[in-house]
């Protein structure tokens, strides 16, 4: 069946076919925001359409999902070098990481 429907990306000047979902935020964001997002590299979107209309549309946005919960060095330092400009205090605090990290204490952050 999805044979019938071919998907389509759309970019930032393509020509829109008639879609209705009857959820008026979702039918404004496919004529109003898909085009900026994509302008904006926030989103792309594809379409599934036949000869006449958008049947279903998705968007993949370009984000992260951050877990907090899970500290790397590479975080650690990031936010150490924005916090802390003092470089022998960083190398201190990773240095006490690597300790933690071969300890009980910490045994998921990696270093």
């Amino acid at each position: 069946m999805l044979e019938k429907f071919p998907i389509i990306r759309l970019e930032p000047d393509s020509e829109l076919k008639h879609f209705d979902c009857g959820d008026q935020d979702l039918n404004d964001f496919f004529y109003n925001d898909t085009a900026n997002y994509s302008q904006e590299l926030l989103a792309v979107t594809y379409t599934f359409e036949n000869n006449s209309e958008t049947v279903a549309f998705f968007s993949v946005l370009n984000d992260a999902i951050i877990n907090k919960d899970r500290l790397t060095k590479k975080t650690i330092s990031n936010k150490l070098i924005r916090e802390i400009p003092n470089e022998p205090q960083v190398k201190e605090f990773i240095k006490g990481c690597e300790i933690l990290s071969r300890s009980d204490q910490m045994p998921n952050l990696r270093i």
